[in-house]
């Protein structure tokens, strides 16, 4: 008797208008949520208190005329006063830099620019060249014979040793594994040193998914889209491929996100506000104590000491023109899948800009020790990046020194003030035109 009433229950609610509303509900706020959340909540890092939700950073200012905005990395988000700039052009400024930039973020921000309603004259965003000299063989390779080539080992330790100028650094076994790593990763693959030309390109299922699986990467459903024919044609892999890729992309993404809106909602019980107070950069850049005081009273700087401790990571990363010890004046740049894929999500970030009627300018911020490209060099870049612009090698060779650096890739305040200088210069004749 007691399983027949159970029964009857069971059947009433299955037939009841609610079963079907907590049936659909699920599925309705994941829809909702990829159509409205996804977007916002992607542009979000989850690291505890570090989270900079930029799409927060965009709402809070979007009853405000920006008319500049800054984008790129933490070179631009530590090494680019708005204010200062802002008021020096006679323009409101925004600095929306944050550490790990990367194009898809880009674009993702800059649509989000848009879609809030600003309507920006210039956007200027620090972009990634160093990309264009992977896997590329250097001069000194292309004229010379194979057996001029150094073994890995003697490469390594001449390398730093002239690129730092340093007497005390010691290679282990494990700090030559770390530069073999960091090779890989930025510069070209180590493990075939010996036979340079016979370098792996990389173009394969692994690469792409090495690239397509980052976690600062974000979602936009416009460029959702697209990002199978740019990911096939970049890494020389089937469109079909391409296309399980990106749905593998977009699920990693979602779970990434839903992530960021459990520490939101946890945020909102905690604070009692809409805006945690550890986010930043509504009025001006993120900045934090040990990037220096504000006035000059205290600024960090990079010694030999600091730099004798550092980790290879730190040493070798972001060289902009490949590396300092190098010869690329007779290279061809942007030979490698990394450079193809960036200049393909470049297009779709200019065709945006383009379209919304803004005008995009392209810069590279430098790190200590950074080469100065040559006249081959720069041709090349202007090919494949006409709205690039670059400081004079004068300009360079005064910021070329430990003491305008906070570390080896961040400018202090001497050295952003030198940099400003320039582009504060340069702003104003794009301005004029």
């Amino acid at each position: 008797m007691k399983n027949i009433k159970l029964n009857t229950k069971l059947a009433n609610l299955y037939n009841s208008k609610y079963f079907l509303l907590l049936f659909l509900s699920p599925i309705i706020f994941v829809i909702i949520f990829i159509i409205f959340g996804l977007p916002k909540f992607s542009l979000t890092r989850f690291n505890g208190n570090g989270s900079a939700y930029l799409s927060r950073i965009l709402n809070r200012n979007r009853n405000k005329k920006i008319e500049i905005f800054f984008l790129g990395n933490s070179r631009v988000n530590r090494g680019i006063d708005p204010k200062t700039i802002g008021e020096e052009v006679n323009q409101k400024t925004l600095n929306i830099g944050f550490r790990g930039r990367t194009y898809l973020r880009s674009y993702s921000l800059i649509s989000e620019i848009f879609n809030l309603g600003y309507e920006p004259k210039i956007i200027m965003l620090d972009v990634n060249i160093g990309s264009f000299y992977y896997d590329c063989l250097p001069s000194q390779f292309v004229v010379n014979n194979k057996e001029s080539i150094p073994t890995f080992n003697e490469f390594v330790k001449s390398n730093f040793l002239n690129i730092y100028d340093l007497e005390n650094l010691k290679f282990d076994k494990e700090k030559l594994g770390e530069y073999d790593e960091m090779n890989n990763e930025s510069y070209f693959t180590s493990n075939k040193f010996e036979e340079f030309k016979n370098r792996n390109k990389n173009t394969n299922v692994n690469s792409a998914k090495e690239f397509i699986f980052n976690l600062r990467h974000t979602y936009n459903h416009n460029f959702f889209l697209k990002e199978p024919f740019i990911y096939s044609k970049a890494f020389n892999i089937p469109l079909l491929t391409s296309y399980f890729l990106s749905l593998q992309r977009f699920l990693f993404v979602f779970n990434r996100s839903f992530q960021e809106l459990i520490i939101y909602f946890k945020e909102l019980i905690y604070y009692r506000s809409l805006f945690p107070p550890h986010i930043k950069g509504y009025e001006d850049i993120y900045w934090v104590k040990r990037f220096g005081d504000r006035d000059g009273s205290f600024q960090p700087r990079v010694t030999n000491d600091s730099l004798e401790n550092s980790s290879i990571l730190s040493l070798y990363k972001g060289f902009s023109f490949g590396i300092p010890t190098l010869d690329f004046s007779q290279s061809e740049l942007a030979c490698g899948n990394k450079a193809k894929v960036d200049l393909l999500m470049i297009d779709e970030i200019r065709n945006l800009v383009k379209k919304n009627n803004s005008k995009l300018i392209f810069i590279r911020m430098p790190r200590l020790y950074e080469r100065y490209p040559t006249d081959n060099e720069m041709e090349q870049i202007k090919n494949f990046l006409p709205e690039f612009i670059f400081h004079s090698e004068d300009i360079h060779k005064q910021l070329m020194k430990k003491e305008n650096y906070a570390d080896v890739r961040h400018f202090n305040l001497y050295g952003r003030k030198i940099y400003q200088n320039w582009l504060i210069n340069t702003l104003q004749k794009e301005l004029k035109y």
